[in-house]
């Protein structure tokens, strides 16, 4: 059965926001364009985990525990999807920044503004230091699971 849903959210998303606009829940920012869903960022979040093999709950305790943090955690989606919160994950106004290239800089008292590669521009409403803070956690993951898949891979020879 086709699910648009589970192709809004790929190696070529950046941005995912909640939108609050009748029916469209949430927006995708993608390299091609802004793409629209009827499901929450949260429930759109736990129906890609689950494409991936693993529930959405699942994700957020396995990096609890490679991690030891508790709290705004990011989140591997699967096959080299990566995404922090700017927010609880589960506050309604949570947007999720996906593992790309950017630039960042101080927009106003407790905004952020990203610059991506590819031109658009993404305004936060949350402090540099938390933006700094996502993307430092969401490194410390990528880094132990790939260094954890490595260590699969020679221990296998």
């Amino acid at each position: 059965m086709f699910d648009k849903d589970l192709d809004l959210i790929t190696t070529n998303s950046f941005v995912l926001s909640p939108l609050f606009e009748g029916e469209v829940k949430s927006k995708v920012m993608t390299r091609d364009g802004y793409l629209h869903s009827t499901l929450t960022p949260i429930q759109l979040l736990e129906k890609i985990c689950i494409r991936y093999g693993s529930t959405f709950q699942g994700r957020i305790d396995a990096v609890k525990e490679l991690l030891g943090y508790s709290k705004k955690l990011p989140l591997y989606i699967g096959e080299g999807i990566y995404a922090y919160p700017t927010r609880s994950p589960y506050h309604p106004e949570c947007v999720w920044v996906f593992y790309h290239n950017y630039r960042y800089e101080e927009y106003g008292k407790g905004q952020t503004i990203l610059y991506f590669d590819h031109g658009e521009i993404v305004i936060l409403d949350v402090s540099l230091h938390t933006v700094k803070e996502q993307q430092q956690r969401l490194a410390s993951i990528i880094l132990s699971l790939r260094f954890n898949k490595q260590q699969t891979l020679i221990r296998r020879k």
